[in-house]
């Protein structure tokens, strides 16, 4: 009887244990799940600035470039240089039938 009663209780502590390290393991499979996400969005993030940083080095060393500042120049300030004609188009705004 005392034996049977002995068995009883290490089999229930046995379950408990295996339940509790059962619990543990998915736990920590949802945690590393939800880590992988985050690292995943941080290199896509990552790569998203590598690009705009590529983008901005490529304009900073055109900034060294004299064809640069004569065509921002012409473009902002409308600047002509000597002996330059400029031609404006205006568009008709009178409506033909």
């Amino acid at each position: 009887m005392k034996r049977r009663w002995v068995n009883q209780i290490f089999f229930t502590v046995t379950a408990c244990l295996f339940f509790y390290i059962c619990g543990i393991g998915i736990n920590n499979i949802f945690r590393y799940n939800a880590f992988r996400r985050e690292l995943d969005e941080q290199e896509r993030i990552l790569l998203l600035e590598n690009h705009a940083n590529q983008l901005y080095k490529r304009q900073l060393s055109q900034l060294d470039t004299p064809g640069f500042w004569e065509l921002q120049a012409k473009n902002r300030l409308g600047y002509v240089n000597p002996g330059e004609v400029v031609y404006k188009v205006i568009p008709d705004t009178s409506k033909r039938k």
